[in-house]
């Protein structure tokens, strides 16, 4: 994709280019692998049951997720908040969806009641904002969370489809996870990537190789190899 804008901006094709590339020896293997996994799909667990204030049945629950940067039309964040908002309006929706927003943006500390939830479980308080799992820094003119309320993403209690939105670096000292972003990946049970414009995209190819199903478009450069490979 980027050698095409070059051809078209420069009006010169490019020499070479230089294929992305990824180093699979950070993929851990055997019983690491399978700790990994249980560790951060228990850990989403147990932050979303402190987020929404009930229990969680780990096998009728979908957990699913998108990372990247905070470029909330680009990175397609906008379509993936729409299409879990329609799901929750699915009459036969018989699953539990928790969605998982991964992506870092301007923020001032863990949320304290959330801590508090995770702390002590059977005292539980009242989030002062059940969408996120730290303090926004500026909340109000946030999109996820104009869209998550617009499209009536309300986490409550009885709401079968929930979306909590993470807005820390994922890099094991966030305050609420303590867990490196790959860990928290292979406790998804799926990955959405619905990029409406990206060059090659890295982060539908990690999801594959922690072995996490993805879904990416034909808009992202990795899309478009999928199709042609």
């Amino acid at each position: 994709i980027t050698a095409r804008e070059c051809s078209h901006f420069l009006g010169k094709n490019v020499d070479i280019v230089t294929p992305n590339g990824f180093e699979n020896t950070i993929v851990p293997s055997g019983e690491e692998f399978g700790k990994n996994l249980n560790e951060g799909r228990g850990k989403l667990i147990e932050v979303a049951e402190a987020m929404l204030g009930r229990k969680l049945d780990g096998d009728n629950t979908l957990l699913i997720g998108i990372g990247g940067r905070y470029e909330f039309k680009n990175k397609g964040i906008d379509i993936f908040i729409e299409a879990l908002a329609k799901l929750k309006n699915e009459e036969n929706l018989t699953k539990n969806i928790v969605g998982f927003i991964l992506v870092p943006a301007g923020h001032h500390g863990a949320s304290k009641e959330l801590l508090h939830n995770m702390e002590k479980k059977d005292s539980p308080v009242p989030l002062s904002n059940p969408y996120t799992t730290h303090y926004l820094t500026d909340s109000s003119s946030d999109p996820s969370l104009n869209a998550m309320q617009r499209l009536g993403i309300d986490n409550g209690a009885d709401s079968k489809v929930s979306i909590i939105f993470v807005p820390s670096y994922l890099n094991g000292n966030d305050g609420v996870f303590n867990l490196p972003y790959y860990n928290l990946l292979m406790g998804l049970d799926i990955s959405v990537f619905p990029s409406y414009y990206e060059p090659w995209g890295y982060t539908p190819l990690e999801s594959l190789a922690f072995k996490v199903p993805t879904i990416t478009t034909s808009l992202a450069g990795f899309g478009l190899w999928v199709n042609k490979y």
